[in-house]
């Protein structure tokens, strides 16, 4: 059965808002700013890899480069070639997780 005449049938009056987003779309390059950290992200159209460069709380900087997995989410995921670690980039923040533990690294990634 069609929606639309299921809504008629029902007698509910649904309406749409054309409002602005309740989130800024983050951009797959330049820094990010997470909880404890800078992310910096860089992104080769030649060689379609991006490059994260993270800096843990001690200090120690570690510089991953990833390539591009498909998906059919919409969401744009990069793994290291080993697959342990994961960058997910969503419409209102950036992720990189820790594939091989299952953990996140950083999971609150926006914009700066």
């Amino acid at each position: 059965m069609d929606a639309s005449i299921l809504i008629s049938l029902l007698g509910l009056v649904i309406t749409t808002s054309n409002s602005a987003q309740a989130y800024k779309p983050q951009k797959l390059e330049g820094a990010k700013a997470c909880e404890h950290t800078i992310l910096k992200t860089l992104y080769s159209e030649k060689y379609q890899r991006l490059y994260v460069k993270y800096q843990n709380p001690n200090n120690t900087t570690m510089i991953f480069s990833m390539v591009e997995k498909p998906t059919n989410t919409g969401v744009r995921r990069f793994e290291t070639d080993n697959g342990n670690v994961v960058f997910l980039q969503l419409p209102e923040k950036s992720m990189l997780l820790d594939n091989k533990n299952m953990k996140p690294i950083v999971s609150e990634c926006r914009d700066v």
